[in-house]
């Protein structure tokens, strides 16, 4: 009995010897802080220098504009905070009912996106290289950069997850620029040069997931 309560001791004090000061990652709400700052700020330093749309004075007093670009931000800031929870494996105790948010808020601007297809005047769908295209790269390549950096120092066990967050909280800042400073508000448009490159770059992102976000 002594040589077993012995062996034991031993066993807990060697443990002991491995373990590490771990620093505690700090709340979701303050990971999100920083990566919203910057991609503010770049927003705003690439906005001035591309300038924004020429009629912009007429569309911040349409109602269903301001709509849009609040519907957007809303898109984006609330896939940030569900990527910074998903950093956490249990995400803080948090069921997934946060992940619904930015889901539904998609889903509606999906909804009323087709809406205008059905009302509006269809141009034809030009895929030809467009200057909103390089935009939309420029636009992205910060924030991107920025939440992958966040994203990477967790440990996420829903990596596909995580990455449908993180696309949708760039893709969706980036469309908000880009409808700050390009003055097309034809469907069409909007759908093949603002959207598609997101897309697209979710696509990649979530098909790196795994890879990207491993323990």
């Amino acid at each position: 009995m002594i040589k077993e309560k012995q062996s034991a001791e031993e066993l807990i004090a060697s443990l002991s010897d491995e373990l590490v000061k771990v620093k505690v990652m700090p709340h979701p709400l303050l990971r999100t802080l920083p990566w919203f700052l910057i991609a503010t700020a770049y927003m705003v330093i690439v906005i001035s220098i591309i300038g924004l749309r020429t009629d912009i004075d007429v569309k911040i007093n349409d109602n269903g504009f301001v709509y849009e670009l609040l519907h957007i931000f809303a898109i984006s800031i609330s896939a940030a905070l569900c990527s910074s929870w998903l950093c956490v494996p249990d995400m803080r105790g948090r069921s997934k009912w946060i992940i619904a948010i930015p889901v539904a808020l998609l889903a509606i601007f999906i909804l009323e996106g087709i809406n205008r297809f059905n009302i509006g005047i269809i141009h034809n769908i030009n895929m030809s290289w467009h200057h909103c295209y390089g935009d939309a790269l420029v636009f992205s390549a910060v924030p991107a950069f920025a939440i992958l950096a966040i994203s990477i120092k967790g440990n996420t066990t829903h990596p596909y997850l995580m990455s449908l967050m993180n696309s949708l909280s760039v893709g969706a800042l980036g469309y908000a620029a880009l409808r700050l400073t390009c003055s097309s508000d034809d469907i069409a448009h909007l759908s093949s040069m603002h959207i598609i490159p997101y897309l697209l770059f979710g696509i990649i992102i979530a098909a790196l997931g795994r890879n990207i976000y491993r323990w």
